[in-house]
């Protein structure tokens, strides 16, 4: 099973993509998966679901999502109840973030080793995993911003890095395009701009 949180949400299995339902279960999946095996407080899941304002029955309802959702995983993640809340052990399931940021540690390796070649394959293979915006369609919600924030600049520094590799194999000309492009969407930064 493999969860995608670079981009909208998405989960899949062996056959394919996975249906999660409507809003209420996947902002549950992604604060689980944010949390990253973390217990996340019952009343906390209430919050993020529901707001400041919750429903009486939304304790009942979370506990209903929950049980769907262990359903959806099927054996790939677990979901438990730990007191006071829930947490998510992925076993045998993969996140695209946690394999974004191997393969960027992988391509600093090579860098450092002097594999530029080595480097620049690693930060594609990184990037490639990117299918919009980090947790896109919680952009607004408390729980995700931190997470969706510290992923894109970690996105920014590999674009970064992936430039600085391919000047080191003597590609200028594709370091200067990436680097252009770089400038314009991030005018303040002052890596590339140097």
């Amino acid at each position: 099973m493999r969860f995608r949180i670079l981009g909208p949400l998405a989960v899949e299995d062996a056959d394919g993509p996975v249906a999660l339902g409507g809003p209420k279960p996947r902002t549950l999946l992604a604060v689980l998966l944010v949390a990253a095996g973390e217990v996340v407080p019952a009343d906390r899941l209430v919050a993020d679901l529901w707001g400041a304002d919750p429903p009486a029955s939304a304790p009942t309802a979370l506990r209903a999502y929950v049980s769907r959702l262990r359903g959806v995983l099927d054996g790939g993640a677990t979901l438990r109840h730990h007191r006071p809340g829930y947490s998510l052990s992925l076993q045998t399931a993969t996140v695209d973030a946690t394999e974004f940021e191997r393969l960027v540690e992988a391509a600093r390796g090579a860098a450092a080793a002097g594999d530029h070649a080595g480097a620049v394959a690693d930060l594609d293979a990184a990037l490639a995993l990117w299918c919009g915006d980090a947790l896109a369609e919680f952009a607004d919600e408390d729980f995700a911003t931190a997470e969706a924030a510290r992923l894109t600049e970690l996105r920014t520094a590999a674009l970064e890095e992936r430039a600085e590799a391919l000047l080191e194999q003597g590609r200028a000309a594709d370091a200067l395009a990436e680097l252009e492009a770089l400038v314009r969407r991030h005018a303040s930064r002052e890596r590339p701009a140097v």
